[in-house]
């Protein structure tokens, strides 16, 4: 099946996937209307045919076209100091 969906909207579905709530997509992607999360959905959930963002995301991991994270390894809190952060102001 030939990939109907847009970047954008793989990279939303990729983000959803992750847990992030459509404010907190909207804050990562630097989109200035939560409207603008809620479109792409929208318009992705139609191309696929699918009624539910959960199904959408159920179709987009069975076709390979988003990933889930692997969640074998356990989960902490611990910063690790080797990391660069950088801070935008």
């Amino acid at each position: 099946m030939k990939n109907i969906l847009t970047p954008r909207q793989l990279q939303i579905i990729q983000l959803m996937v992750l847990g992030m709530s459509d404010k907190q997509i909207l804050c990562q992607l630097g989109l200035k209307r939560k409207s603008s999360v809620s479109g792409h959905i929208l318009r992705a959930r139609d191309r696929l045919g699918v009624g539910t963002r959960e199904q959408l995301i159920a179709q987009c991991v069975a076709q390979g076209l988003v990933s889930v994270p692997n969640m074998a390894e356990p989960v902490t809190n611990e910063l690790n100091v080797s990391e660069e952060i950088t801070v935008s102001v």
